[in-house]
């Protein structure tokens, strides 16, 4: 299978050890996110494969990280010369460690936990959608921060937390509701970005690149279009295809003194495109 693949070649490239980032992704997608229906016999997300509850993995002392006092309106526009969203950053992962959290902890295998969890993960959504934050920037056309504070630092943790929620609560009303509205939120800031991708050559394709397409996927998938699956593959497949023999990442290994912190980042992309694909049958993962 790829998955296998994917892990020998990343042992290539990385003799000392993975980043303590891909060790969060692989942990968390791997050891949580990613099992089957049948580990515990409990219905499983449609997209990620998540079961209801992990009776091994989780406790009733989850330490959930809160949400910022204070949100952004917008989207800062970034900086093309600049590393990194400046001080936007620390919001950014604080929003991204909340969600995950509480995903983590709508899970447990404590029902007070679950109910706890999963209901302030519904508290959670409907404040950052109802107050209308992190709008596209005014400026024009689309930035790279938008699309990767969607794909990787906000959007994505809410919709994983969303999903994670589906799970236990199933169609409560007010489940109904904030997946309406989130839906509704998520849909003007990704038609924003898409404009950014859309529009750049495909000599430029790198890790954003892949992780905006996987999170765009997931999203489609959520709203039950099955072209997510498609986007998904199509993301996997440009890259894996990319591959030297050594399992380096031919786009991401010329970008000079931290080519393996972008590589590492594209192997936590492609971590997560794959699960996805485990999780729908996708023939294209089994290859």
């Amino acid at each position: 299978m790829r998955l296998e693949f994917l892990f020998i070649a990343y042992t290539n490239i990385h003799k000392r050890g993975m980043p303590m980032h891909v060790i969060y992704l692989v942990a968390m997608f791997w050891g949580s996110f990613a099992l089957s229906p049948e580990t515990h016999g409990s219905p499983a997300s449609p997209i990620f494969g998540i079961s209801s509850q992990d009776p091994e993995a989780f406790c009733s002392n989850v330490k959930v990280q809160p949400l910022p006092d204070q949100l952004s309106k917008a989207v800062p526009k970034g900086n093309s010369d600049k590393y990194g969203m400046g001080k936007f950053e620390d919001e950014a992962l604080k929003v991204h460690r909340h969600f995950f959290s509480l995903a983590e902890g709508c899970r447990s295998r404590y029902q007070e936990t679950r109910d706890r969890m999963c209901s302030q993960i519904i508290e959670s959504l409907g404040r950052v959608v109802d107050g209308d934050y992190y709008k596209p920037n005014q400026w024009g056309k689309a930035t790279w921060t938008l699309g990767f504070s969607m794909s990787t630092r906000i959007g994505f943790p809410m919709l994983m937390a969303l999903e994670t929620a589906k799970t236990h609560l199933g169609e409560s009303r007010a489940l109904i509701d904030i997946e309406k509205r989130f839906h509704r939120w998520l849909d003007a800031r990704a038609k924003k970005a898409s404009t950014f991708y859309e529009n750049k050559p495909d000599n430029l394709w790198a890790n954003q690149d892949t992780a905006w397409a996987i999170f765009y996927g997931s999203y489609l998938l959520q709203r039950g279009d099955n072209k997510g699956l498609a986007v998904v593959d199509e993301a996997v497949g440009r890259v894996l295809n990319s591959l030297r023999p050594d399992g380096s990442i031919p786009m991401e290994t010329k970008r000079g003194a931290i080519a393996l912190h972008y590589t590492a980042l594209e192997m936590s992309n492609l971590l997560r495109g794959l699960m996805i694909l485990r999780a729908n049958s996708a023939e294209d993962s089994k290859k």
